[in-house]
């Protein structure tokens, strides 16, 4: 007992079990002694604290190396066949965890070194040759994945949108094809007909089926393999059929579709089969951390560890804590992470132009958003914080209408006024007199959430311009190829209305070089979605992006704060989007909302 207490080491050799799995051995150490079994076992199981070793005298077991252990379910093993056996990947969740050291076999270091980030690598160990059609940046990501596969590991492809995440997928399919496996891609049912264009156009030598309740896994002839293309909606109902059915590759796009772990469409996807299983996004975190989890949950499960943990650490009232997860996580995930962005790799792309253009509001508009603020100050009070936890929904049904009083107060229920008083639209027909008339006329994309404000100002851009083509793209509309194509080939000036959900993602509108958000998202990543529509490959012009906001409400003050928080947004684990976001800058509703006169 002289010597005081001791420390304890957990060491995990680790040695591989086959071609795609591991086994790790859970000794204890003390100092230069190796503890017996029972006593490892005991004190693994004891857990953290001080304990007495016979022989020993006093051990401790330090709060992470419990945690490391009880993530791990695994008790100290006394030999290798009482390890447990995981997929090679989870080397990198144990490099995750603190309190724990690593004995990685020759083997796996070298498994190791085969993932890390050096493109010569891989396309010095490829033989496999590629079309002339790709760009190098999109040779390499085909060598990325193909890659992925080859070390039995799978990958999340989060390219900015624009850069031919599609284009990368079919090339890896066609290339490194499952010679006795169908694969699979699931997208939104608006994207299906995307990639069946998209196959047809590159690779039309593909067979491919998309499934219905007609046609279905189970229907396949067993002849040529097979690319199923299932929306979410449809692998949701045919999921009793993922357990009887093994796939090559298995691909989610536009991903942060899974992104809530109880929702039934992501416990469908984490169900499929695959041999190497792929997500493509190019937003990979849309409002908060454990987006990046669930995505992982897919990819690679385990990886991350539980979900307790991870949302324990994310939603941490502790900064540092929070910052060692993201410092944790994107080490985890960086080799099985691959994000280029259109400034970096997209040299060929004309650059992009945004701005903020600054709307005056309407004394129509004043009153009506007055009303609305002081009616809700009334109903929620001035405590944001209060409001947001206990009465979320009328808290941000308010938000709703604030916007749309910024956007014209005739959205309002009980409010008739002519869109003419909403300055907001003054100023949008200002502008598009200057884009559509003249010797420079333009092709304009105009994008909002609210469908009504399209129906509103889609008579007025009519009488406007009555010789410009004028399209249209909302939920409503049954044949969303059809305006897209036609807007695409028209020759002169033409404008097409898009709404956020039907045209954010899977269409391509690169004929257009004016873009007008009429209500700017609050979500960054959502918002480039819809301008990345535009400023895509193929795009020949410079693309000026114009986001509408007006002057002294709350579009302005959240404009301020998306400025603040871009550079940690735009880093591969930004958190903006969150409601937190609004308790942490503003101390109460009439900060976040007040009407402030002209600066």
């Amino acid at each position: 007992m002289a010597e005081g207490v001791k420390s304890v080491k957990i060491i995990g050799r680790v040695e591989s079990a086959g071609d795609t799995a591991m086994r790790v051995d859970w000794r204890l150490k003390l100092g230069k002694r190796w503890l017996d079994p029972e006593d490892a076992e005991r004190l693994a199981k004891a857990g953290r604290g001080t304990h007495v070793v016979k022989g020993l005298g006093l051990v401790r077991i330090a709060e992470e190396q419990t945690e490391a252990l009880a993530e791990w379910r695994v008790a100290a093993a006394a030999n290798s066949e009482a390890a447990q056996t995981w997929p090679r990947y989870m080397v990198f969740s144990l490099f995750g965890e603190r309190g724990v050291q690593l004995n990685l076999e020759q083997e796996l270091q070298e498994w190791r070194s085969a993932l890390e980030p050096q493109p010569a690598k891989v396309a010095a160990a490829d033989v496999v040759e590629l079309p002339d059609f790709l760009r190098p940046y999109q040779a390499h990501g085909v060598r990325w994945m193909a890659n992925l596969r080859a070390q039995a590991c799978h990958g999340l492809l989060a390219d900015e949108m624009g850069l031919g995440k599609t284009l990368q997928v079919l090339t890896l399919l066609h290339a490194y094809p499952f010679e006795s496996k169908d694969s699979l891609i699931v997208c939104p049912a608006s994207v299906v007909p995307v990639w069946e264009s998209e196959v047809a156009h590159w690779y039309p030598h593909l067979q491919t089926a998309v499934l219905c309740s007609g046609q279905t896994f189970e229907t396949s002839s067993g002849q040529q393999p097979k690319l199923w293309i299932a929306s979410y909606t449809q692998l949701r109902r045919h999921k009793h059929l993922l357990e009887s059915t093994e796939f090559g590759y298995a691909v989610l796009d536009e991903a942060q579709q899974i992104k809530n772990p109880e929702a039934k469409v992501t416990q469908a996807c984490c169900a499929i089969r695959a041999v190497c299983r792929l997500a493509l996004t190019g937003t990979p975190i849309e409002n908060r951390l454990l987006d990046v989890w669930t995505l992982f949950r897919f990819i690679m499960p385990g990886l991350l560890g539980s979900r307790r943990r991870f949302e324990e650490a994310a939603v941490s009232p502790d900064p540092s804590a929070r910052k060692r997860l993201e410092q944790t996580l994107r080490k985890q995930i960086a080799p099985f992470l691959l994000r280029r962005k259109k400034d970096k790799v997209g040299k060929d792309l004309p650059p992009k132009v945004e701005m903020d253009l600054i709307c005056p509001i309407t004394e129509m508009q004043r009153q009506v958003y007055e009303g609305l603020l002081n009616q809700g100050r009334e109903e929620l009070g001035d405590d944001l914080q209060a409001a947001m936890q206990h009465q979320a929904m009328n808290f941000f049904s308010l938000l709703t209408r604030l916007r749309q009083a910024c956007c014209d107060p005739g959205l309002i229920r009980d409010v008739e006024v002519d869109l003419r008083h909403s300055g907001k639209i003054q100023m949008l027909l200002s502008r598009l007199s200057e884009a559509l008339t003249g010797s420079g006329a333009r092709k304009v994309v105009i994008f909002s959430q609210f469908v009504q404000l399209l129906k509103r100002v889609k008579p007025l851009i009519q009488k406007a311009f009555p010789e410009v083509a004028l399209f249209e793209l909302t939920g409503e509309t049954k044949h969303r190829a059809k305006p897209v194509d036609s807007f695409q080939q028209q020759d002169g000036p033409a404008v097409i209305l898009v709404s956020l959900r039907a045209g954010g993602t899977g269409i391509t509108l690169h004929a257009a070089d004016y873009v007008f958000l009429l209500d700017p998202w609050w979500n960054p990543a959502v918002e480039s979605q819809a301008v990345d529509r535009v400023h895509r490959i193929g795009q020949r012009k410079r693309v000026f992006v114009y986001r509408m906001i007006t002057q002294g409400t709350i579009e302005e003050r959240i404009q301020k704060l998306k400025a603040e928080k871009r550079e940690l947004f735009e880093s591969t684990l930004g958190n903006l989007g969150s409601a937190s976001d609004l308790r942490e800058h503003f101390g109460d509703l009439q900060e976040l909302a007040k009407l402030l006169p002209p600066e």
